[in-house]
């Protein structure tokens, strides 16, 4: 009889302390968050920082800069399209497109100073960026990333022909500007 008074008060404590985990996790996650929030909020970024969080926040934080610094310009969601590459259309109002990928590196390590597939956007992305923009007759395209690109990417980018621009803005050139000029 003690013994099964021992085990259900054993199982009582067991459904509390899962119970009280779960309720942890929820509050942690919401304090986290709106960490998160407040330092894109406040513009306090750094390249660790756009490291850590998540791929949905990058997104949404480097839309709103884009959206800020081109306050003429309509922005439309092309993240669904068959082609990953390019995230988003950049409309202005003169009927002019501009071609946005936006590309979120997990980096290891927060390492930046040697190149490596897991901390560069590699030459195969660039191929496909350019071929939508060639086939969708767009001249004007924008890399964004987190991290960087590898050199063969980059080599790509600068034997472009003039008639096509693609600037590419790494981890480092995005904070500097974030620093600069803000999001609100």
């Amino acid at each position: 009889m003690i013994s099964l008074k021992i085990t259900a008060a054993l199982l009582i404590l067991l459904l509390i302390i899962k119970l009280t985990d779960k309720s942890l996790s929820y509050f942690w996650h919401s304090i986290d968050e709106n960490y998160v929030i407040s330092r894109l909020k406040l513009n306090a970024v750094s390249i660790d920082f756009l490291s850590s969080i998540s791929e949905k926040y990058f997104h949404n934080y480097v839309i709103s800069f884009i959206k800020e610094k081109f306050k003429n310009n309509e922005v439309t969601d092309f993240s669904q399209s068959k082609d990953s590459s390019v995230t988003h259309v950049l409309n202005s109002k003169s009927g002019n497109y501009t071609y946005l990928g936006i590309k979120k590196i997990v980096l290891e390590n927060h390492e930046l100073s040697t190149f490596n597939d897991s901390n560069s956007i590699n030459e195969d992305y660039i191929y496909k960026f350019i071929g939508t923009m060639a086939h969708d007759n767009v001249k004007r395209g924008i890399i964004i990333t987190n991290g960087n690109l590898n050199p063969h990417a980059k080599k790509i980018l600068k034997s472009l022909s003039p008639k096509m621009r693609i600037v590419s803005i790494n981890g480092l050139s995005l904070t500097k500007l974030i620093w600069k000029e803000g999001c609100k």
